[in-house]
């Protein structure tokens, strides 16, 4: 099996630059109090669709300082520890901020994780932009896809209906057995 997911480290790579440039994210970012909610959903609504549905997107927010914004109380660890531990687990791939983590276990799925750093616009447009904080996105392939194109591959044509595969799951019967 390949590791790497050429088309989907290209996407990725184009996204977060993307998203990067986004003046409504990094205003986000940068307000007291941050409303992380809002930025995970605009994140994953605008930037984490489509290609990769096919993903399971964790979305980490940091604010300037590295502190981590809007986590469970289990998930205390700043930027720069996050960093170092990309720094041991990951790969860089060919598209810049995007890595791919390695895993001991040679059955686990493909998984990714992209650094977004974020500059707030300047204040009245006069003086340097300033940094707002720092997005990590970690992207893990789903283990079932019900948008897989089999389902689709396998319904009489003359019977399909456009859209209807995405909201159906399917499994193999054979000789009485599911």
């Amino acid at each position: 099996m390949i590791d790497n997911d050429l088309q989907g480290e290209f996407l990725l790579g184009e996204r977060i630059r993307r998203l990067a440039a986004d003046p409504a994210i990094a205003q986000m970012l940068a307000a007291q109090p941050v409303r992380a909610d809002a930025v995970r959903r605009r994140v994953s609504r605008q930037y984490l669709r489509d290609y990769f549905d096919k993903y399971e997107a964790g979305i980490s927010l940091f604010d300037a300082a590295g502190q981590p914004v809007g986590t469970d109380e289990g998930d205390t660890l700043t930027f720069g520890q996050t960093r170092e531990l990309l720094s041991r687990t990951a790969t860089a791939t060919d598209q810049t901020g995007v890595y791919l983590l390695k895993s001991k276990n040679s059955f686990s799925s493909r998984r990714y994780a992209a650094v977004v750093p974020l500059v707030a616009p300047p204040v009245v447009g006069i003086g340097p932009p300033a940094p707002a904080g720092t997005i990590v996105l970690t992207l893990s392939l789903r283990k079932l896809s019900s948008y897989s194109v089999l389902p689709e591959l396998l319904v009489d044509q003359k019977f399909f209906q456009p859209g209807l595969a995405t909201d159906l799951s399917y499994a193999g019967f054979a000789a009485g057995h599911l």
